[in-house]
Formats: C-alpha cells, structure tokens, sequence
C-alpha cells in the first residue's frame, strides 16, 4: 500500500493520537481493499485512467502497460475498480509511473520541488517511458 500522506506527519500523529478521525478512516480503508482484493477496473474507467496519464504527463498507456501497472500495483487496479478515477486512484497511478520508470515515488507537495525541479521529474520520466518504446506526446 502506498503511503497518502507524509511520514513525519503521521509520526507526530502516532505520538500524539490526537486525529483517532485519520487512523479510523486509514482502518477503513485497509478493510475496504480488502473485500475487493479481486475487483479489476472496467473499460470504461481504464480508458479514464489511460487519458489522464495522457493529460498529465504525455505517456500513452497501451494495454499491456496498464496490464502491467495492474498487476505490479495491486492497490492502483483495487482503487480504480471501487473509486474509478478519484483522487487518490490517480495518484496511486502517478505514483505507480514514477516507480516503474524512474524507481521513486511521485514527488508531493512536501517535498518542496521548485516548478523547473518539477518539469525535470516530469521529463525523465517521459523519457524513460519513451526508452523503454512507450509513445510520449507532446501537450501534458
């Protein structure tokens, strides 16, 4: 499972247990991916799923990338079937890209990238997709 928030904060939460609120709604969570371990997103959520990673970052998923991402990412594929193309679930796909091209997470705000540092993430990972023999179009 992919971490939605920082670490430091949710150390300070676990040190304080302050926000019950975040760990009940984390609880849930788990319980809920897993009565739908099974679940696979359908063609139209996939094809959803397919134009944003187009929009955002210009890669063009083909079948057997998003089959692949399924596979290796099983809380993208859980996501996208229960939520479609929330947000969480589209981050978990950004997130599953920057792991499978560049082996990091997707960067989050806490990470304090300038918009160049941002755009150079971004364009590694268009050109490690496109060396691996992904289409990469321009306009994300």
């Amino acid at each position: 499972m992919f971490p939605v928030t920082e670490a430091k904060k949710v150390v300070k939460l676990l040190a304080s247990m302050n926000d019950e609120m975040y760990f009940n709604i984390q609880r849930q969570r788990v319980s809920a991916l897993s009565e739908s371990i099974d679940r696979k997103p359908d063609c139209r959520t996939r094809d959803e799923a397919v134009a944003f990673v187009v929009s955002e970052v210009g890669i063009v998923m083909p079948a057997d990338l998003f089959e692949l991402i399924m596979e290796l990412f099983p809380e993208v594929r859980i996501e996208l079937a229960v939520s479609g193309v929330d947000t969480v679930a589209r981050g978990l796909l950004l997130d599953a890209l920057a792991t499978l091209f560049l082996g990091c997470r997707w960067p989050i705000i806490g990470d304090g990238l300038s918009d160049e540092e941002s755009e150079t993430f971004v364009n590694g990972l268009r050109e490690q997709a496109h060396q691996l023999g992904y289409e990469v179009v321009d306009g994300a």
